[in-house]
């Protein structure tokens, strides 16, 4: 299992992960906890940093990044790359937007993936 860390937020926060977490529970149609709600909100802010960033980038851009990122690191780069053309993980033409997991429940099914990995 995975190390568990304390993490101190404001009251303000800690109440609304309480109350949302009946709503979350409704939509997903599960049983969840504060943990994995914290953990979720964490996971789509970093999400939503890095889209900032990268979000309207070109596509040279981002490419140069990831050349950039390959001299670093190339193993794991190469690597990454690999495993996710080896999962099928890179979008076709033929697949509609709507067929994607949007939001927060995308989120949910990358943490509980992370979940299964752990265990």
């Amino acid at each position: 299992m995975a190390r568990q860390r304390i993490l101190h937020v404001a009251e303000a926060r800690y109440r609304q992960l309480k109350a949302i977490l009946p709503l979350v529970q409704y939509i997903l149609d599960e049983k969840v906890t504060k943990e994995d709600i914290a953990n979720l909100v964490l996971q789509l802010g970093f999400e939503r940093i890095l889209t900032d960033i990268f979000g309207g980038a070109e596509r040279e851009a981002l490419v140069k990044a990831q050349l950039q990122m390959a001299e670093e690191n190339p193993e794991f780069v190469y690597s990454y790359t690999l495993d996710r053309l080896r999962q099928g993980t890179e979008l076709t033409k033929e697949e509609l937007p709507s067929e994607r997991p949007m939001g927060f429940l995308a989120g949910w099914q990358r943490q509980r993936e992370e979940r299964e990995k752990e265990s």
